[in-house]
């Protein structure tokens, strides 16, 4: 390890979560980019980094994930992780409208009890909208093509 990762890992906080980095600005991005490495490289799913299948995350051998599935439509799996209480959901493809076809992904969120709500998160790890196009997540921190009611491919990078 070069000494700047060194000093870096010496004095930085390691990130409970995998998030994407666009450029980064201080120490702390420098050991989140570290953390994302490091995941990838060990298949441990965190953060916006998620599985092809979503049976990978409660597999025998890999630990801190388990489903909480109340969805009975069969379209969707819920899991949560142990040590961060990181909720995603996993989404099966489906068709939009009827019409356009939908890649399997997962939404990232924390739910709070009072008053009943729904946080959504995107792939840097940043609040967004629910069920906005940035809260859909591609396997693998991958880019997502999300499609809107009129058809329209919209690349989520």
């Amino acid at each position: 390890m070069n000494l700047f990762k060194r000093f870096v890992y010496k004095v930085t906080k390691k990130p409970t979560e995998y998030k994407r980095i666009r450029i980064p600005k201080s120490l702390q991005d420098h050991r989140q980019i570290q953390f994302n490495v490091w995941s990838k490289a060990h298949e441990v799913y965190s953060g916006s980094y998620l599985p092809i299948n979503p049976e990978k995350l409660t597999a025998e051998g890999k630990k801190g994930w388990y489903e909480n599935t109340r969805d009975k439509s069969g379209l969707h799996r819920q899991f949560i992780r142990k040590s961060t209480g990181q909720t995603v959901r996993y989404d099966y493809p489906s068709l939009k409208n009827n019409k356009f076809p939908v890649d399997a992904h997962y939404h990232w969120y924390f739910e709070v009890n009072r008053p009943k709500k729904r946080i959504d998160y995107n792939r840097y790890g940043e609040v967004c909208e629910n069920s906005s196009p940035e809260s859909h997540l591609a396997p693998l921190d991958e880019d997502f093509v999300y499609i809107d009611k009129k058809g329209k491919k919209i690349i989520i990078k």
